[in-house]
């Protein structure tokens, strides 16, 4: 199983990815070309006082707009500062600027006024399929970045169920789930904008990952906690 996790590149301030489904067809699939963006941290810098979607990659709307290949966006978390009802309903309107459906991820700024996000949007993990690929969105901050109980069932059923008749599988959440501190069952991977919340072990290594191995189906793990700090580099992690 070909288990990539990729972020690249970085816009300074935030995350823009642009994929393009272009993997070699099995007898069993048909795929379309199709393009569809990534972007983390999206309410850009937490040392200044901007309540809006980061300027930089608003600046990037006429470009997504007028290139028909994409087809869809996922936002992977910190999409507002503070959580206050402004924020969300300027989120909204970037939203419909862009003009093409967007998929969210929560983040831990996302969750500072509690059940506003849920209320608004649904729940922080689901699935949806977009041509004959599996779009898997984790909420990583739920557990103490542990994938257990309801959600996990959840994970192993969508896996379960639907990477037969799909092509590749993404999966998005917000924090480096993989980060363990530099202890010896999985790297140290600096860059992340914060570990709030985390525990001090978690199950990626010792769950997640055999879980995926399971599968033949390129495989793409995007967490979008990066980029929202000058130092923060982008990440390209094979396992």
């Amino acid at each position: 199983m070909p288990l990539k996790n990729t972020i690249n590149p970085c816009f300074s301030l935030f995350l823009l990815l642009i994929f393009l489904s272009s993997c070699q067809p099995t007898p069993s699939f048909e795929p379309s070309p199709y393009a569809f963006l990534v972007a983390g941290h999206v309410y850009g810098n937490p040392g200044k006082d901007d309540k809006l979607i980061h300027p930089r990659f608003v600046q990037k709307f006429p470009f997504i707009r007028q290139d028909t290949s994409i087809q869809f966006g996922v936002f992977t978390g910190d999409l507002v500062r503070n959580g206050d009802i402004e924020e969300w309903e300027q989120l909204d309107k970037r939203i419909q600027e862009l003009g093409i459906p967007i998929h969210l991820t929560v983040g831990n700024h996302d969750l500072l006024t509690p059940n506003v996000f849920e209320a608004r949007y649904g729940k922080t993990f689901y699935s949806f399929e977009h041509g004959n690929d599996l779009f898997i969105v984790l909420d990583g901050l739920k557990d103490n970045w542990n994938i257990i109980g309801e959600q996990l069932d959840f994970f192993k059923k969508e896996l379960r169920q639907k990477s037969k008749r799909v092509q590749n599988i993404f999966i998005f959440f917000h924090p480096y789930l993989w980060v363990t501190n530099g202890m010896p069952n999985g790297p140290y991977w600096g860059g992340m904008n914060s570990m709030e919340g985390k525990a001090k072990q978690t199950n990626f290594w010792t769950v997640i990952i055999p879980l995926l191995k399971k599968y033949s189906n390129p495989i793409y793990l995007i967490a979008g906690d990066t980029g929202g700090l000058r130092w923060g580099p982008a990440h390209l992690h094979y396992q």
